[in-house]
């Protein structure tokens, strides 16, 4: 047993690639020659260059996001106070004020909704790139499993395998930079005939699957490919929120439309406040309830997204699950197929992951 291993699962996120540095030099000093071969430097560092560009980029868009709908209900609220208040002259004043509040904030998330779109396939893009390195970093090894088995010893055989390996991350970060809309060929690669990155050379024959460093690589695959995916997607399964309700496809459709007539009422409202008093009063209560139900509506959409990832979540971890049984009882020669089926499983929770953040209309 490898002690780090273990103690990696207690950190999952990217343990399996060893980015943490005090991670990764545990990681050496437990086991130096599993080191030699899973520590991949150039991988590491063009795996966190994309995923910190992506991380801001969610960030940057959810605060201006939740800014807009701020206002939004800022605007309703006050909209819906201004009646109750005694001055009169005060009043149309405060109104006014509520009604540019919702008009601001409607033309903007109008913007994030149609004009967003560029935002969020850059988004996913990067998640893309992000991933597709995490399944390179496995595959690899698995395809090229007898000379990562013998680049344990170092020398001349580590030399070639970390300089056939370089080569091949050049092309693939070549191939994955060359297309904006790379992830939307994942999605409707039903049949995954780009599941893997790279072919299994003739060289490499069968795997040596019953020395002592063979044994070594599978358990460390188990752990950092299997146990590590086990921990992220129980940790998913605690946050994910129950709810109740079919799919909400009605309802978007709904949510899309609603905005756009609150920002039409709310327009009349603000005109008319000025001079026709009626006409302000009908059109600031017509806005009041269809800001209401547009967002009634938005929690709808977002219970139903987030049972949606639970349903996923719950798929893969089963599936993970299944692997894991199967690994421990399995026969080397067993734990490597399952290994392979494991970059299967993964590039299938991508897929639909991707799919799943597709559909929305921002990262909101």
């Amino acid at each position: 047993m490898i002690g780090f291993l273990k103690k990696a699962l207690d950190n999952w996120p990217n343990s399996d690639l060893l980015l943490d540095d005090a991670e990764a030099n545990a990681f050496k000093h437990e086991a130096p020659r599993l080191f030699r071969v899973l520590h991949f430097e150039k991988l590491q560092k063009e795996f966190r260059e994309h995923d910190v560009k992506a991380m801001a980029l969610k960030d940057k868009t959810h605060g201006r996001a939740r800014t807009a709908v701020a206002f939004s209900i800022f605007g309703s609220t006050l909209l819906a106070i201004s009646a109750f208040i005694p001055l009169e002259w005060l009043t149309p004043w405060i109104s006014r004020i509520a009604l540019l509040c919702t008009i601001v904030s409607l033309i903007w998330i109008g913007w994030q909704s149609f004009w967003g779109g560029n935002t969020r396939s850059e988004w996913l893009k990067l998640r893309y790139h992000c991933e597709r390195l995490r399944q390179f970093h496995f595959q690899y090894i698995i395809q090229n499993w007898n000379a990562a088995i013998a680049a344990m010893d170092g020398g001349d055989d580590l030399n070639a395998f970390q300089k056939k390996r370089n080569t091949a991350l050049k092309e693939l970060s070549t191939s994955l930079g060359n297309s904006n809309h790379r992830y939307k060929e994942a999605i409707n690669d039903i049949a995954q005939k780009k599941l893997w990155m790279c072919e299994k050379p003739d060289s490499e024959g069968s795997p040596e699957l019953l020395s002592e460093d063979a044994s070594d690589m599978l358990h460390a695959f188990h752990e950092l490919r299997i146990g590590i995916q086990l921990r992220y997607s129980n940790e998913n399964l605690r946050e994910d929120r129950r709810g109740a309700g079919a799919k909400a496809n009605l309802v978007e459709v709904a949510f899309r439309a609603l905005p756009w007539m609150l920002l039409i009422f709310a327009t009349i409202a603000f005109i008319t406040s000025f001079n026709d008093q009626v006409w302000h009063t009908m059109s600031s209560v017509i806005s009041i309830i269809i800001g209401a139900m547009a967002l009634s509506a938005g929690v709808f959409i977002k219970v139903d997204r987030a049972i949606e990832e639970r349903d996923r979540n719950e798929a893969y971890h089963a599936r993970l699950l299944t692997l894991e049984a199967e690994f421990k009882s399995g026969s080397p020669e067993v734990k490597y197929a399952i290994l392979r089926q494991m970059e299967a499983v993964s590039y299938e929770e991508m897929q639909s992951f991707l799919k799943t953040h597709e559909r929305e209309t921002t990262l909101l």
